[in-house]
């Protein structure tokens, strides 16, 4: 290919680029203004144009396709793929997966695909049009790099990048959320941790719902509660104490970073730990939900150090350490129960392996994580009991059973929820899992870049062991508090691969 062809072709990506960029903040920010997306999936600019949305979707596909064939490296690189025979195929299905994250299942998830692949398109343009440009830069970059991972020691580096953490949703709970909650969540459990906080479990109720009646708050007309277990509250309550509930979260989610860089160093090494502390702190969706009053915060804690103690008594004789495991899983019993049981649930399918093959060297410990599991159950069971008159029934079910004589709301499928929902699917909750993958992909980072791409480069590049797919596993029962495990497996790519300024330049080795 001749340099003045190069040249032009440099001059048109960028040229696009910025266009395409501009387009996507538009989709995100002026919609109605500059892009709309109707139900019959057009595409409408300024009313007038429009254009079918899956070309639209196509657009970073082709323009990536495009760009790889014009480079002699990115030839090499896609005839080794096609070299890999045997492994080909299980390299297409990661790329299904992939796929299907950014597949829209909702009108919702349409806007926020259509983002992604407008802005991602846009910063592919400008990477490869305006490469010789920030090859200049590429240096400071390597030195910033250097200095995080290698020069700044480990106090250091978490004080400063914890104490940022702190100080940043801070002023998000402030400024943002002006300390108060918003949510009707929020406002339960802040509710609850208050009557915690009286030496109460539950209020006499004064007046009953007929006068008083709040989203989430159970009343009888005799006890007056929120209906949420109460591990999220009674750390609400520390706050209570101090009039000072929204400082719970944030120091949390500083206390969450620091587990997540131990947790990186644990199971991989010092340099994925500091960078797993690092896209944490990056993370809007993590300081967000560090910054108000929702329990996702507390939970994410306490099963983040029961994955760090879990590791660490597979690795070591120390006897605490499943004892830490099991009271960390205990409290997220309490906090968030069927999230702690599908994250948990891989690790235990591999806890029952583990003991079949050494069952003398691990028998005591894992019983030590059981039994003090156990006593967080326990723990729950009683409080339904003290609060609604029966272990097993939850404030959640005796609140929905009041309110909406619902008697089967909660899991499952069928009628579970108020009628004008319908019937829940498998077609249904495999749309809701779509929706919430796109919306990853889009808020995760609030980069251009689908947030899950990394996962599929890790997958497909790299040699991995036994805990990325233990941690994949987890994750793959999706919530926020699959954060953890998402950070630690992006945070390998991005240690192993120099793609950040020298574009689609991509080394790899195949074995």
């Amino acid at each position: 290919m001749s340099r003045n062809f190069k040249t032009i072709l440099k001059i048109f990506a960028t040229l696009f680029g910025f266009i395409f960029l501009f387009l996507s903040i538009g989709l995100r920010y002026s919609m109605k203004n500059i892009i709309n997306i109707e139900d019959n999936g057009f595409l409408i600019f300024n009313g007038r144009f429009s254009f079918p949305y899956i070309i639209l979707w196509l657009s970073p596909w082709i323009i990536t396709f495009i760009l790889i064939l014009q480079s002699k490296l990115g030839r090499k690189i896609l005839i080794s793929f096609i070299k890999l025979k045997g492994k080909f195929f299980l390299l297409f299905l990661w790329f299904l997966f992939f796929l299907f994250t950014l597949i829209p299942q909702k009108m919702d998830g349409k806007i926020m695909i259509g983002y992604l692949v407008l802005a991602s398109s846009g910063f592919v343009l400008l990477i490869y049009g305006l490469y010789p440009l920030l090859k200049k830069y590429q240096g400071y970059l390597i030195k910033i790099k250097s200095i995080i991972l290698y020069q700044i020691n480990t106090k250091n580096f978490l004080i400063l990048l914890s104490t940022l953490f702190f100080i940043i949703s801070n002023l998000i709970s402030w400024l943002v959320f002006e300390h108060i909650p918003h949510i009707m969540d929020s406002i339960a459990q802040c509710f609850q941790a208050r009557i915690f906080a009286s030496g109460r479990l539950y209020l006499p109720a004064i007046y009953d719902n007929y006068f008083f009646s709040f989203f989430s708050i159970f009343n009888d007309g005799e006890r007056w509660y929120g209906i949420y277990p109460f591990g999220h509250s009674l750390l609400l309550m520390l706050g209570s104490f101090l009039k000072m509930e929204w400082i719970i979260n944030p120091l949390l989610g500083t206390l969450t970073l620091i587990i997540f860089y131990y947790l990186g160093k644990e199971i991989y090494d010092e340099k994925t730990g500091r960078l797993t502390a690092l896209l944490s702190f990056i993370s809007p969706f993590f300081l967000f939900m560090s910054s108000e009053y929702m329990n996702h915060s507390s939970a994410l804690l306490f099963l983040s150090l029961f994955i760090l103690f879990y590791f660490r008594t597979l690795k070591s004789a120390k006897i605490f350490y499943p004892l830490f495991a099991g009271i960390s899983l205990g409290m997220g019993v309490n906090i968030r129960p069927l999230t702690t049981l599908a994250i948990s649930f891989p690790f235990i399918i591999y806890s029952l392996y583990l003991l079949i093959k050494f069952r003398s060297k691990l028998l005591l410990k894992f019983f030590l994580i059981v039994l003090f599991t156990l006593l967080g159950v326990g723990l729950f069971f009683l409080y339904n009991y003290l609060t609604t008159g029966n272990p097993f029934i939850s404030g959640y079910k005796a609140y929905y059973a009041l309110e909406f004589h619902h008697t089967n709301f909660g899991l499952g499928f069928g009628k579970r929820s108020w009628d004008w929902w319908g019937e829940h699917t498998p077609l249904r909750g495999f749309i809701q899992t779509g929706n919430n993958l796109n919306a990853l992909n889009r808020y995760l980072f609030e980069s251009p870049i689908p947030g899950l791409l990394l996962i599929f480069l890790l997958f497909i590049t790299f040699a991995q062991n036994f805990s990325d797919y233990l941690l994949l596993s987890s994750f793959l029962f999706f919530s926020f508090l699959a954060l953890r495990l998402f950070l630690l497996l992006v945070s390998r790519p991005l240690l192993w691969s120099p793609f950040l300024i020298r574009g689609f330049r991509t080394y790899i080795t195949f074995k």
